[in-house]
């Protein structure tokens, strides 16, 4: 049956065409109104860089990004650290000194040279983000003396600074220990109850009557990670030096005393910085103990590890094959893959491990070709598990265009599942594709049935909607896959 089938019902029709083109049109404002909104709350800082200041001439310690740490250079571990995180968009190494950029692009890391002229690695981080072909938002210093850094500290701050529109740099803290209350080489902080920065000193604050370190008062030591407002750096660099920040050195006091706020969050870490030549063994040693302490566990619980009879009942019967990975074929198999790995770290007294078989499976019939399995044996390969910070079993990490994308424990499996299909080329275009192609269906059907008037309205905005949100949708979709 035709839509007009009379003149006479001309001008009804085309008052019907007018409220469809009024509907389509507040369709299209209400797309455009939700896009720009939800634009700017998604991409408000959302774009971060990573820079490593890094210097060869230092009074303590001269040449020291340079030292060997267990076989590598201390400015290669501390960026496969800082790559770690998930916040970064992009890692690079800022240097005056050709020998450290040298080493740098050795193993792979990006590269920015900037002046000698630099007093202080927040002048180098700004020099260096100049110098960058992509413009980003929010850029974070990261020490090159931390070879132990946490990506999660990397990250920590990034959100703090993310949700805080009104602070221009963010910071970390941990707990101080007792002994070192008295170190200047130990800077302190204090914060107010919203955790903006009060101060920061090398002296022992708050500082009491009795000039002593009192055991019970929770005071706070800085790490040397912090994030700026890309904008604010440029700032920065042509702010003059201010009393405080000469008489304690610490270029963060400039900050404060020219009015700005600065967010502080407060993390569990215990600082391995290197200052000194001793430090480095003392860091050596950390890292040897995590090796030997892992597996020390590991044996202790094979020789009491019973497997169950029903052990095969309970876990049930799998079609898929994991094959292990060793550390000889980590890079070609996981940092150089085109599609998405995951790697699962597992020991054999891991009984909770043999579980996770049936859900490997359901996702290998899920994502067949776009997904590889792998699993590392802690035991036999405990260097990639150091160096990705597995310290609970069963441990997974999701790797795209091999960068850690997830890591998380299989504690809760449903969750977890779906954490992981997130990580799969299954996009929300697919479903407003398949929801419009629904709707232009029943909006066909509709004509038959006389049902225009409403079903036409609904497929109109869809498609309007569809239309004005493809950019984002597809950009997001990018960003998660």
């Amino acid at each position: 049956m035709a839509l007009c089938s009379s003149s006479s019902s001309s001008s009804s029709c085309e008052k019907t065409w007018i409220v469809h083109g009024i509907l389509a049109g507040t369709a299209i404002a209400a797309a455009i109104g939700a896009r720009a909104y939800l634009g700017r709350s998604r991409k408000f800082r959302s774009r971060v860089v990573g820079i490593i200041p890094a210097r060869y001439a230092s009074s303590r310690f001269e040449g020291k990004p340079l030292v060997q740490i267990l076989g590598k250079p201390m400015i290669q571990r501390t960026w496969e650290r800082s790559k770690l995180a998930s916040t970064l968009d992009h890692v690079v190494v800022a240097t005056d000194d050709e020998r450290i950029a040298d080493c740098c692009r050795g193993f792979g890391a990006d590269v920015i040279m900037t002046s000698e002229s630099c007093r202080n690695g927040t002048e180098r981080c700004n020099e260096a983000l100049e110098k960058l072909e992509k413009e980003y938002d929010v850029v974070v210093n990261i020490q090159g003396d931390e070879p132990l850094i946490e990506p999660e500290i990397i990250d920590g701050v990034v959100k703090a600074l993310q949700v805080a529109p009104d602070a221009v740099f963010s910071t970390a803290v941990t707990s101080l220990k007792p002994e070192d209350g008295l170190d200047p080489n130990r800077v302190k902080c204090v914060v107010d109850n919203r955790g903006y920065a009060i101060y920061f000193s090398r002296g022992l604050i708050p500082y009491n009557k009795s000039g002593g370190v009192n055991l019970d008062f929770p005071y706070m030591l800085h790490l040397g990670i912090q994030s700026f407002d890309s904008k604010f750096l440029k700032v920065y660099s042509e702010l003059q030096p201010t009393p405080l920040q000469l008489e304690e050195d610490l270029e963060q006091l400039k900050v404060l005393e020219n009015g700005y706020k600065m967010k502080v969050i407060k993390v569990d870490h215990e600082a391995h910085g290197v200052d000194t030549p001793e430090d480095v063994e003392k860091i050596e040693s950390l890292m040897r103990f995590s090796s030997v302490g892992m597996c020390s566990e590991s044996d202790a619980l094979i020789k009491t590890y019973v497997p169950s009879p029903r052990s095969d009942e309970l876990i049930g019967s799998v079609n898929l094959k994991v094959p292990s990975i060793t550390v000889d074929d980590w890079d070609s198999l996981v940092l150089e893959s085109k599609v998405t790995v995951m790697i699962m770290f597992t020991a054999t007294w891991c009984g909770s491990c043999g579980q996770m078989s049936l859900i490997l499976d359901q996702l290998d019939s899920d994502y067949r070709g776009s997904f590889k399995f792998y699993t590392v044996d802690v035991i036999n390969d405990q260097f990639i598990a150091d160096q990705y910070s597995v310290r609970d079993l069963p441990t997974t990490i999701i790797f795209k265009d091999g960068e850690k994308y997830s890591f998380f424990h299989w504690t809760s499996f449903s969750e977890e599942i779906e954490r992981t299909r997130r990580a799969i080329p299954v996009t929300l275009w697919t479903c407003l594709e398949s929801l419009y192609l629904c709707l232009t269906v029943m909006c066909l059907l509709s004509y038959y049935f006389f049902f225009v008037d409403f079903l036409l309205l609904i497929s109109q905005f869809f498609f309007y909607t569809k239309i004005l949100l493809t950019l984002d949708v597809t950009g997001e979709i990018q960003d998660r896959i």
